[in-house]
C-alpha cells in the first residue's frame, strides 16, 4: 500500500481499509487480520510481531 508507518495519518468519513495476514512459516505471533468491517483510516494498527525461528 506504500504508507508509510511512521507518518500520521487523518481519515476522513467513511473511508475504511481492511488487511489480512498469513503466517506461512507458522514462527511469527501477534499477527492477526482486520476487523471484517474495516478500520477507520483515522485509528492506527498496532501489532507486536515475534519471530522465533532458529537458524541452524
Amino acid at each position: 500500500t506504500g504508507i508509510d508507518v511512521n507518518t500520521i495519518y487523518t481519515g476522513f468519513n467513511g473511508v475504511e481499509y481492511t488487511w489480512t495476514v498469513n503466517d506461512v512459516s507458522g514462527t511469527v505471533t501477534g499477527e492477526s487480520a482486520g476487523p471484517a468491517g474495516g478500520e477507520d483510516f483515522a485509528n492506527n494498527i498496532v501489532q507486536t510481531l515475534s519471530h522465533s525461528e532458529t537458524s541452524s
